[in-house]
């Protein structure tokens, strides 16, 4: 039975659960990340996630799993990122470029926070505890939702058009009619468009623990409508 606290972030249940060390020897990356890794020795405060975050965040696992093996690995972000900037050719070489490095960032972080055995390969329990932990992985997503709600705001108005926004998520790999589901709910304004801002946080509120009920759920297969 885990214990349960009270996290001083967010003032909900939490558990609390010390770092992971793996029982084998660290290679490449992976050693190169941990050893940048600051070690307090505390145990980590870890809001419980809904259900709702549990299915998106094993949604977003599985796309980035392109050879579907189980587990994700540094081949299938440099994968998702050809893919997306490929997807979006008039946007400028700055905006790809800062998307890249986003997504290199995502996987640094992984590797870094919770590789347990040291492999390279991030698994989907590996997965879920970090990026539904706010303590590890706040900052990390928040550059990847500037990154690429800016993307897809290639004239520089602040504002995603719908065959832009579609284009990009599809090339992610989430399903057309879903992506469809979570534009109309992010309330489109001047023209079918939604502001970067509010695209930005919809990717923020997507990996948020406690959030249930948001427009990012439309993302999860079965709930579309």
């Amino acid at each position: 039975m885990r214990a349960r606290a009270h996290c001083p972030r967010s003032g909900g249940p939490a558990v609390l659960r010390a770092p992971t060390a793996g029982p084998g020897p660290d290679s490449g990356a992976v050693a190169e990340a941990r050893a940048r890794r600051p070690s307090s020795g505390r145990p980590r405060c870890t809001a419980m996630p809904t259900t709702a975050a549990a299915d998106r965040v094993g949604l977003v696992f599985s796309l980035f799993d392109a050879d579907g093996n189980g587990a994700i690995e540094p081949a299938d972000f440099d994968l998702m990122g050809s893919r997306v900037v490929a997807a979006l050719p008039q946007a400028d070489e700055e905006a790809r470029d800062r998307l890249l490095d986003a997504l290199q960032r995502y996987w640094r972080t992984l590797v870094t926070e919770l590789d347990a055995d040291g492999d390279g390969r991030i698994s989907p329990e590996e997965f879920t505890a970090v990026v539904l932990d706010p303590e590890r992985f706040d900052a990390t997503i928040d550059e990847f939702a500037r990154a690429l709600s800016e993307l897809g705001d290639p004239d520089g108005d602040g504002l995603v058009t719908r065959p832009d926004f579609l284009a990009l998520m599809t090339a992610i790999g989430f399903d057309h009619r879903n992506t469809t589901a979570l534009f109309d709910a992010f309330g489109p304004v001047d023209g079918d468009r939604v502001p970067v801002a509010v695209w930005a946080e919809g990717i923020r509120d997507y990996y948020r623990p406690e959030k249930a009920g948001i427009p990012g759920d439309r993302l999860v297969p079965g709930t579309a409508r």
